[in-house]
Formats: structure tokens, C-alpha cells, sequence
């Protein structure tokens, strides 16, 4: 993993419900990191990563960003997606700390994917579920 990817920092996801962000959430929990996260929607995938140990709040503001500057041995990194805007107060509570690296989701993906030697991606229009979950079977088995 890239050097943004340190098992001593925690990964801080904002609007960790969200599809991408929670099966990223869950994938670095499967590798030993401490995630935790805010939503404002109290989803199935949020519910599912906090029986996993994620540390969730269901609001996004400055209040969500308090016990990650008092808890962690280093900064945590903060993850946002596309959905959240320049203005989420969360996002604008951490950027005016200054303290936290804020990363895109899809560099976070990036530096998943580098850690493999391999990867399969699938793309298209229509089918890619279908064939994900093909080639998952296939590539588990």
C-alpha cells in the first residue's frame, strides 16, 4: 500500500453509507485498520459495518470529527466521495483543522488496487454485477 496507508493511521470515511465508501470501509477493516465514519442515514450497510466495529456517528458536523483528533496515534486520513460537498460541515470542520489528509474515494481505491500485483476490473454499460459476482465465484473458488 502507498504511504497514505499506514496500519497506525485511521481511515475517517464521510458518508460511509454510500455504496463505494462502504465496501471500501470494509475491505481495509478486513485488513486490520480502524475505520470509522459519519452518514446521515442510518442504512443497512451502516448498520452492517458497525456490527463489523466501526466507530459511526449519524450526523456530519464538527462534533463528528472531535473524538478522531483525541483518539488517534496519528491524523486520520478522511475519505469523501463525489456526494459530498464542499460545504458538508464535517468536510469544512476538518479542513480548518488542518491536521487531516483528505483524499478522494477513488485514490483510496487506487491505492487498494497498487497493493496487488493483480487486478480484474470490470466495466460497461449493462452486466457488470452479474459478471462481478461470476468472476468473484470463479476466482474464490
Amino acid at each position: 500500500m502507498t504511504h497514505r496507508l499506514d496500519p497506525r493511521r485511521p481511515i475517517h470515511f464521510v458518508g460511509i453509507g454510500g455504496a463505494g465508501m462502504s465496501a471500501l470501509a470494509e475491505i481495509l477493516m478486513a485488513r486490520g485498520f480502524a475505520v470509522s465514519g459519519s452518514d446521515i442515514c442510518n442504512s443497512k450497510s451502516v448498520k452492517a459495518l458497525r456490527r463489523a466495529g466501526a466507530r459511526i456517528t449519524l450526523q456530519q458536523g464538527p462534533k463528528a470529527i472531535e473524538a478522531l483528533r483525541n483518539n488517534a496515534p496519528l491524523p486520520p486520513l478522511v475519505v469523501i466521495s463525489s456526494a459530498i460537498k464542499e460545504d458538508n460541515p464535517e468536510l469544512v470542520a476538518i479542513r480548518a483543522a488542518g491536521e487531516m489528509k483528505v483524499i478522494h474515494r477513488s485514490d483510496l481505491l487506487a491505492d487498494i488496487l497498487a497493493s496487488h500485483p493483480r487486478s480484474v476490473a470490470v466495466a460497461g454499460a449493462h452486466g457488470k454485477t452479474t459478471t462481478s459476482t461470476i468472476l468473484s465465484t470463479i476466482l474464490m473458488e
